[in-house]
């Protein structure tokens, strides 16, 4: 398994949990439930929930490597969820594509999925908001 690095990190976010740790190691064992933000930006609720003591292990987000990548390591969370790890999976859904107020829009109401004549950076947007999206309603 790929060593965790904490580049990029706030300080507060090391001493969290790693999801990825605790579930390939039998020496973690995971007491009880947690919570993890995904596409978290800033960590802003990770920060609020560790202020009022519930669990959380650290955030996920792109911006912090690949490695957090919900489309290539999503089934770590699955995994999570199956056993019974997590009890609340907050999913800050990045908004590059998706939001009405983007101008110019990618996709309206009548074209949920991004608009068809869509191209080049536009489109490669929207493709990946929708696998984004995809993977949440799973």
């Amino acid at each position: 398994m790929e060593e965790e690095s904490g580049e990029g990190r706030a300080e507060w976010m090391l001493a969290l949990p790693c999801l990825a740790i605790m579930l390939a190691s039998a020496l973690l064992p995971v007491m009880g439930e947690c919570c993890i933000e995904l596409f978290s930006g800033a960590a802003i609720l990770t920060l609020g929930l560790r202020w009022h003591n519930v669990p959380v292990v650290a955030p996920w987000d792109l911006k912090y490597g690949s490695r957090w990548d919900v489309l290539q390591h999503g089934w770590r969370l699955e995994e999570a969820l199956r056993k019974g790890f997590l009890a609340l999976v907050h999913m800050g859904t990045p908004c590059t594509s998706s939001t009405f107020a983007r101008s110019p829009q990618c996709r309206d109401w009548d074209y949920r999925r991004g608009y068809p004549w869509l191209k080049g950076g536009d489109k490669e947007l929207v493709r990946v908001g929708n696998e984004l999206i995809d993977w949440m309603v799973r």
